[in-house]
């Protein structure tokens, strides 16, 4: 399965692509089964993990914030699921059981990147581009770090006075819980800024900036 992540140097934010895209941004968090509570302060009786493959349970427990014996409400449980998101560990945790105090917590792991590869780049090298993405085989992949990596290869290709390069970063889902990483860059809407450069202009200045942000 491959899912894409278009973003042109000519947009001041990135463009997203639709729900369900593992790039996409996460959502609120909003996975609290709360069923029937008959009162509004609980006592967790016990915590179990269900889910984890390379994380241990305890470590899940931990980062939850949740501990055996603790009283707990609905917000309790909401900071709880926050902090499992913002481990940037999960791409999902659900959190039932809160009507007996006995929790389990369901997680799913994000993926370990595979391999990174670079295509359709022949302005700049692969040795230029490189040192700009900071995801690399065998870390967490995160939607927040592709984000910051296409920003700093927008800004790379800025820097070489191509403003209306195109990155996008795809990911090819393997087995393991593993993903390959795949920067596809579209090189091909720079001819119009390199001849306003030729000519003395400023790459934002008159139409030929409106034209090359097109």
């Amino acid at each position: 399965m491959t899912s894409a992540l278009m973003v042109g140097t000519m947009l001041a934010t990135p463009a997203f692509a639709q729900d369900g895209d593992p790039l996409a941004p996460q959502p609120e968090p909003q996975n609290i089964q709360l069923g029937e509570i008959e009162q509004e302060v609980g006592m967790i009786r016990s915590i179990q993990v269900s889910g984890v493959s390379r994380i241990e349970p305890e470590t899940v427990i931990a980062y939850s914030g949740l501990r055996p014996g603790d009283e707990y409400t609905a917000e309790t449980l909401d900071v709880a699921l926050r902090a499992l998101y913002d481990t940037d560990l999960f791409r999902d945790v659900i959190i039932t059981g809160a009507d007996t105090g006995r929790l389990l917590i369901q997680i799913q792991e994000n993926p370990v990147i595979n391999r990174i590869i670079l295509e359709g780049n022949r302005r700049l090298k692969d040795d230029k581009i490189a040192p700009e993405i900071r995801s690399a085989p065998r870390q967490i992949f995160t939607r927040e770090g592709v984000r910051a990596d296409v920003n700093r290869i927008i800004e790379l290709y800025k820097r070489e006075g191509r403003f209306a390069a195109v990155v996008e970063p795809q990911i090819v889902e393997l087995d393991q819980n593993r993903v390959d990483l795949i920067w596809t860059l579209d090189e091909s809407g720079t001819v119009i800024v390199e001849h306003a450069a030729q000519a003395g202009l400023s790459p934002y200045s008159g139409s030929h900036a409106v034209d090359a942000a097109r």
